[in-house]
């Protein structure tokens, strides 16, 4: 006995075709588990699963033509068949799968439908996520590249019209980058679940079948390799967002800082403003604030980076009071060297800043360390 199945989209109807070779075809809506029985006959029933519709049809040839695929089983009574499953014994070749058992009609008719479908969908999805994992490393090395570029340009640019155009061109590139993502994070979802289907059909009927479950654990290993390439998307994804927040905080300052320095100009040339004088005074404290996260973040983003192996040893407090020091060292000894700058006179006031600053500065090492070692 040979047993054909071809399956295709919803949309595709081939109902004529089983009419036009099954006199006795008819109409019958019927649940079977998860399948929908659509119709059925003595040679063979119409199906639907999961959006894809399926025949299946005994001793008759069905078309090859625009079908997701197509299988063909062959009952016969050979003893050279080399595998088991939980009819009897089975032999797969490239084009045909060879049976040596009872004709079963749940499992012909249903179940085996229902472990084809799901083997070969998750078959298919891995094959066209492997492409889009490919096109997203692409991607994503082209992105890192050019994040570099415009962050050696950021640290050292003051200028806010191309800080700017520096967040314009990153945020453009993460939002392609991120599209393409999701597409290729909801594929990675289907496959799991296809997969977990096949799997678990696997161990129902086909428990003892070497080259199918050679072949389960294959495309496992596969969609493993498409799981660390989301992972490492996702990261650099995050890596360019932290990169904007940093760079946008610059932006603030400086925006504020300029701001300020116009205000201060029109104080000059126009005294009786004294509304105009708060409103910089205002501006001046908001800019220290912002200074200091701005410090304040990027002092525990590079602590995090450098002693990652070390800073979780020490109390979580004793952290952000050493944090919090270095934050004040760093903006007092900003303004402390500007006024000394301004004046062109290094005096106490700049010894001492500098000092503390050091002195900070070296305790954000060494308190990880000391706390490492006991």
């Amino acid at each position: 006995m040979k047993i054909e199945y071809i399956y295709f989209p919803e949309e595709k109807d081939y109902s004529e075709l089983l009419k036009e070779k099954v006199r006795d075809f008819k109409v019958s809506i019927e649940k079977r588990g998860e399948i929908e029985v659509l119709a059925k006959s003595e040679y063979g029933i119409i199906g639907k699963v999961n959006g894809i519709e399926f025949i299946v049809a005994k001793n008759l040839s069905l078309p090859e033509e625009d079908v997701i695929k197509k299988t063909v089983i062959i009952l016969e009574d050979k003893d050279d068949l080399n595998e088991d499953f939980i009819l009897g014994k089975i032999s797969f070749s490239d084009s045909e799968i060879y049976m040596n058992c009872k004709f079963d009609e749940n499992f012909f008719y249903y179940n085996f439908p229902l472990f084809d479908i799901s083997l070969t969908k998750a078959t298919l999805l891995i094959e066209g996520n492997e492409m889009n994992a490919k096109d997203l490393n692409r991607k994503s090395d082209k992105l890192i590249k050019k994040l570099n570029e415009m962050s050696n340009i950021a640290k050292k640019s003051d200028s806010i019209s191309e800080l700017e155009r520096i967040v314009s061109d990153l945020s453009t590139l993460q939002l392609e980058l991120f599209t393409k993502f999701s597409t290729f994070k909801e594929y990675n979802e289907e496959i799991f679940s296809s997969l977990n289907k096949t799997e678990y059909l696997v161990r129902k009927f086909f428990p003892n079948t070497k080259s199918l479950n050679l072949k389960v654990q294959n495309i496992k290993d596969r969609f493993e390799y498409l799981r660390y390439t989301e992972s490492l998307i996702s990261q650099t994804i995050d890596g360019v967002r932290d990169v904007l927040t940093l760079i946008k905080l610059r932006l603030d300052i400086l925006r504020n800082r300029e701001f300020v320095e116009i205000q201060k100009s029109l104080n000059k040339s126009s005294v009786q403003n004294v509304e105009m004088q708060k409103k910089t005074t205002s501006l001046q404290a908001a800019a220290v604030v912002i200074e200091f996260v701005a410090v304040f973040y990027y002092t525990l983003k590079s602590w995090e980076h450098f002693l990652r192996d070390t800073l979780f040893t020490t109390p979580p407090l004793l952290r952000f009071l050493i944090l919090l020091i270095f934050t004040f060292s760093v903006i007092y000894f900003t303004k402390i060297l500007a006024k000394s700058i301004e004046k062109r006179s290094f005096k106490r006031d700049f010894i001492i800043s500098t000092f503390i600053l050091l002195l900070t500065g070296f305790l954000l090492y060494l308190i990880p360390f000391i706390f490492s070692k006991i």
